[in-house]
This record gives structure tokens, C-alpha cells and sequence, in this order.
């Protein structure tokens, strides 16, 4: 086989390959006997079966599948001849009717190059990790968040709308004095602010000191996702009369709540919130330090990459950025708001995760760091845990979506983070202000 390559740009390449009628015609012999072998028709004996008749019946498929041999012989032989660490999915240019028994074969590929990296002083990095304290105030605000998740929404008949309480109202969307929508007893949650797919800005400032039959105006703007298209962007009047309010009733904070939750009192029940809020903060302080940590070294690393793969790895940031949106319950509105900024910033995002995980594979490589197949099987374990599954039907899921090599990928990039975090120079300090006021959110 005879290849051309030429250059389009950094790390991207394009081969144009000639295939030999000696080689095509080779390949169509042996991909005959093949077929003359596995099929049975009526009067011929299997291996025995003259080609004219297996042309006629399976002509087509034998061209494909000659066809995809050659085009992976070629990829294959062109990366060893040519010396190219060839990466992801080729974009193949070739014609398969061109394709003719002992007749020359050409196309053309496109392929990306494995990234240059070119490693920093990875030994010795600074980094801070956050002293873990638990104040009393910190048991105190999840134990209230623990009354919040058991309590129950109820109705309240009479009194103004109090803070997080929820209501039902008759709204009204009204667009140029025409009414364009109209619902009766519609749930609002005034946290989240939404009312016929419309964003409402002001809706908590307009509901202090309101009750049960109080109307008010809110001016909105249509968004452009509102399911009218000509409506989208345009001003609008929204009008809303309050007809029940839903406040959460919250349970008694005593033993008999500690008993509710599985415990024998509610000093036990504290025990327990401070231990879950300590190993909580270690976590973070933790996985805050390693962030530190590889945000610095990327921050040295210096790479060349194609820009193709740089431009599909931004769609990949952007689509796992809203499945993870939608993965939390957020309305398809306020996705597509968030889709506009997640693409602004993806190119930044892109290229520092390429930057790490070739810099991490580069490391493992050169420290000889590895995963054996028992942290494979005991990761899959911790994992099913996780995600509330039987181990072996995990393990069999993972198998069958061929994530498991993704899954020794990650495995092994963490153990190089554990080896650059044993060599960095740590030093515990107290968490900022600002820190402490996040977590305690």
C-alpha cells in the first residue's frame, strides 16, 4: 500500500492511501472462500460453491466487507509506517462503488494525533488543605434542614405569605391587552420563580405582606423558549390572584423525631450529624486540595492539540453539562438559558481537561503507575454501592456499555493524583470565611 500524508493543521493529518489490485484482488479471494464456507445452498456442497454463484446471491456484502478490511489494514499499517499515534474517529473520504475486484483502490482519512504534552516540574506542589472544624451552629442548620426534608406542606387558610411558603393562584399572561394564557390554581414555588415557562424576576419582592385573595401585576418578558414563537421576547403583563398559601409544617425537634430517623434520642441523633458533617467537610477539603492541585499543574502544562478534537470534546462538555442539568429537575427553560453561557465558557473547560488527562497518562507512564483487576473490581463495588445496584449486574452493565476500559482509565488517573498529592507540599490551614459560609449552606 502507498500513503501521502499531508498536514491540516496541528496534530490533525490527512492520508491518502493507495491500495494495489494485487491486494484488492487477494482480499476479494479470500473473503469468497470465507463466505463459501459458512453458507449452505441447495446443490452445492459448503467450500465448494463456484464464486459466479456467491456473486450473485452476496456480491454486495463481500464488497462491504472487503471494503471496511482494507480501509482497517490501511489505518493500521499507514500508523506503524508513518509513525502516527493516531487518536479517535477517523473521517474516512471514499467512494464504495469505486471498489472493483483486482482494480486499484484509493480514498482518503482524516485523523487526529494523540496530543503533545509537555510536562511541568510535577514533584513538590504547593497546596492548602482546610483544618476541619464543626461548630454547633453547623449541627444546628443540618438538624433544621433535617426538620425541612420531613416536613409536610399543608394549607393555610388564613395570615400573609411567610418566607419559602409555596401558593396557588389564577394567572393571567397578557401580551399587547390581549390574553394569551390562562390557568387556575397553579402551584408556584416563588424559590424557583417560574410561571407559565416565564421567568419572574421580582415575583418574592411582590408577595411581602401578601394573603390568600390579594391579585397583583408582575411585567415580564416572554423568554424564547415559550412554546408561541412570534410571542418570544415580546413584553408582557402577568397577573396573579393568590388563592391558597402551602406552608411546611415542620416536626417537633425531640426524642420522639430521633426515633423517627432510626436513633434512640436526639443527643444520639446530633452525635451521628456531626460525625456525616465531619466526614463531609474532610471530603471536600480534600477533593478541594487535589483540585488545587491538578488547577496548578495544568495551569504549567503546555500541549498541542488539534483543533478538531478540541471542538468535539467542547460539544461533549456541553452536552454532559446539561444532562447533569437535567439530571437535577431543571425546567427546559432555564436549561436553554444556561446552554448559551455553559458554551461560552466550554473552549476553556475543553482545553484544561485535555490538558489533565494527557498530562495524568503521561505521568502514569513515565512512574509506572497502574491498575491492577483487583482495584478494577473493587472500584466496581464501591461504585454499585453508590448507585444502590447489585455488584455483578453493575459489572455486567458497565461491560455491556464498554465502559469498563473508561473505568480502569479513571481508576488510574486518580491513582496518579494520590502519587502527586503524597509528593506535594501540603499545609493545613484554617478554611476562609467565604469557604466556611458555603459549606454551611
Amino acid at each position: 500500500m502507498e500513503f501521502a500524508v499531508s498536514d491540516l493543521g496541528a496534530r490533525r493529518k490527512e492520508i491518502a492511501v493507495t491500495v494495489p489490485s494485487s491486494a484488492v484482488k487477494n482480499e476479494f479471494v479470500n473473503a469468497y472462500a470465507e463466505v463459501s464456507t459458512q453458507v449452505d445452498i441447495p446443490g452445492f456442497r459448503k467450500g465448494k460453491i463456484p464464486r459466479t454463484v456467491l456473486e450473485k446471491r452476496f456480491g454486495e456484502h463481500v464488497a462491504n466487507d472487503v471494503c471496511d478490511r482494507l480501509v482497517s489494514t490501511a489505518l493500521h499499517q499507514a500508523a506503524e509506517k508513518e509513525d502516527l499515534p493516531i487518536i479517535g474517529q477517523p473521517e474516512f473520504d471514499l467512494d464504495r462503488s469505486a471498489l472493483k475486484d483486482s482494480s486499484e483502490f484509493s480514498f482518503k482519512v482524516k485523523v487526529d494525533l494523540k496530543p503533545v504534552v509537555t510536562m511541568p516540574d510535577y514533584e513538590g506542589v504547593e497546596v492548602n488543605r482546610d483544618i476541619v472544624n464543626v461548630s454547633d451552629e453547623d449541627v444546628d442548620s443540618y438538624v433544621s434542614n433535617l426538620q425541612q426534608r420531613y416536613g409536610k406542606e399543608v394549607d393555610v387558610a388564613e395570615g400573609e405569605l411567610q418566607e419559602k411558603d409555596a401558593f396557588n393562584a389564577n394567572c393571567t399572561l397578557i401580551v399587547d391587552g390581549n390574553e394569551i394564557e390562562s390557568r387556575e390554581d397553579v402551584y408556584v414555588s416563588p424559590v424557583a420563580g417560574w410561571i407559565f415557562g416565564t421567568k419572574c424576576e421580582k415575583l418574592q419582592d411582590e408577595l411581602k405582606g401578601k394573603s390568600v385573595g390579594d391579585e397583583f401585576t408582575l411585567s415580564v418578558e416572554i423568554p424564547d423558549t415559550y412554546k408561541t414563537e412570534e410571542l418570544r421576547g415580546k413584553s408582557a403583563e402577568l397577573k396573579v390572584a393568590i388563592t391558597k398559601i402551602r406552608r411546611t409544617e415542620l416536626p417537633e425537634l425531640n426524642d420522639a423525631f430521633a426515633e423517627q430517623l432510626g436513633l434512640d434520642d436526639l443527643e444520639e441523633l446530633k452525635d451521628e450529624v456531626r460525625e456525616n458533617i465531619e466526614r463531609e467537610k474532610k471530603g471536600s477539603a480534600e477533593a478541594a486540595a487535589r483540585q488545587q492541585l491538578t488547577d496548578a499543574l495544568v495551569e504549567k502544562t503546555e500541549i498541542e492539540v488539534s483543533e478538531n478534537m478540541l471542538a468535539k470534546y467542547k460539544d461533549y462538555v456541553v452536552s454532559r453539562s446539561l444532562q447533569q442539568l437535567q439530571m437535577y429537575g431543571l425546567p427546559a427553560e432555564m436549561i436553554e438559558e444556561r446552554k448559551a453561557e455553559l458554551e461560552k465558557t466550554a473552549d476553556e473547560v475543553a482545553l484544561k481537561e485535555i490538558k489533565l488527562d494527557n498530562l495524568l497518562i503521561e505521568i502514569a507512564d513515565k512512574e509506572r503507575i497502574y491498575v491492577t483487576e483487583k482495584e478494577v473490581s473493587d472500584g466496581l463495588a464501591s461504585a454499585a454501592v453508590q448507585q444502590q445496584m447489585d455488584v455483578d449486574k453493575f459489572a455486567q452493565e458497565m461491560q455491556n456499555r464498554q465502559m469498563i476500559g473508561q473505568f480502569r482509565d479513571d481508576l488510574r488517573k486518580q491513582k496518579v493524583i494520590d502519587f502527586l498529592m503524597e509528593k506535594a507540599k501540603v499545609t493545613e490551614v484554617e478554611p476562609s470565611t467565604e469557604s466556611s459560609e458555603q459549606e454551611n449552606k
